[in-house]
């Protein structure tokens, strides 16, 4: 398919087939052997892929898939597929959440091409050949509200994840996300396929509120600190989940040594988080 978009979807479990093994809902042909399995499983494939008898296979292309939110629990090896030619597809602010015991594999062709991935949280075992894109987020737990569960519901969030308002702004985003709550177009959303309720009403009262103790914010070289939480323990992670510096709050933390992107500032004893952006002119 080309020209298609793929948002605020929720995927659990997709990508359990394994290729030659046995259908699982016990297929059979027409002199009753069960079938197997074609194909692998997948969480989501690109194609070249247009149809039978000799026809010309073109690959995929301007295609978007953002917003959707991945769980994938022990036991599975779903792939991430590019085809043939694919080219010129967009993988933007998904979540994907891959369970101890499972693994997400990047199984792409040497033809594929201009095929953008960015914005997306990345958690568990991950395939290292995935182009992750500088802006997504490694290691992060997004902090679902019931890991593993079977109800939409159990895979929300709240600003405390590392989801909220760390997504790519997308013009044209439909504007409501699986549940109905409106997504902004002015403004950072969330990632995955819901958008915290209180984003928009909250968002400006939370930066007002915390802009004059942590400034500026995109930072360069140095980030000011207020002098009402000097003191206060703090860790400063980057979107690997590493810990790039730690200690008591002064003045200033020096970020002119960090790379460019997303950083959660946390100050332990109020556990109050702040997101960082870092951005060297």
């Amino acid at each position: 398919a080309s020209n298609c978009i793929y948002r605020y979807n929720l995927s659990i479990n997709d990508g359990w087939r394994v290729r030659n093994a046995p259908c699982s809902n016990g297929a059979k042909d027409t002199i009753g052997n069960i079938l197997n399995n074609r194909q692998h499983g997948t969480s989501i494939w690109f194609s070249d892929f247009t149809g039978f008898n000799g026809q010309d296979k073109i690959g995929a292309s301007h295609n978007w898939v953002y917003n959707n939110t991945f769980y994938i629990t022990s036991g599975y090896s779903p792939r991430i597929k590019l085809g043939d030619s694919t080219h010129h597809n967009s993988i933007f602010n998904n979540v994907f959440y891959i369970e101890s015991g499972s693994n997400l594999i990047y199984d792409t062709s040497s033809s594929t091409y201009a095929n953008e991935f960015d914005y997306n949280l990345w958690y568990g075992s991950v395939d290292n050949l995935i182009p992750f894109g500088i802006n997504s987020i490694n290691g992060l737990d997004p902090q679902f509200d019931n890991l593993g569960g079977n109800n939409e519901y159990d895979y929300i969030v709240d600003s405390l994840s590392p989801l909220f308002n760390s997504g790519k702004m997308i013009s044209s985003n439909g504007g409501f996300d699986y549940f109905g709550n409106m997504v902004p177009n002015f403004q950072n959303p969330d990632i995955g396929f819901y958008e915290f309720s209180n984003s928009l009403t909250n968002a400006v009262l939370e930066i007002g509120s915390k802009k004059n103790l942590i400034y500026p914010n995109p930072v360069d070289q140095f980030l000011l600190i207020n002098n009402k939480i000097y003191g206060e323990e703090f860790r400063l992670i980057n979107s690997s989940g590493k810990v790039v510096d730690q200690g008591k709050l002064k003045n200033i933390i020096n970020t002119k040594s960090f790379n460019e992107g997303i950083y959660f500032l946390h100050i332990l004893n109020s556990k109050e988080k702040y997101k960082i952006i870092i951005d060297h002119i």
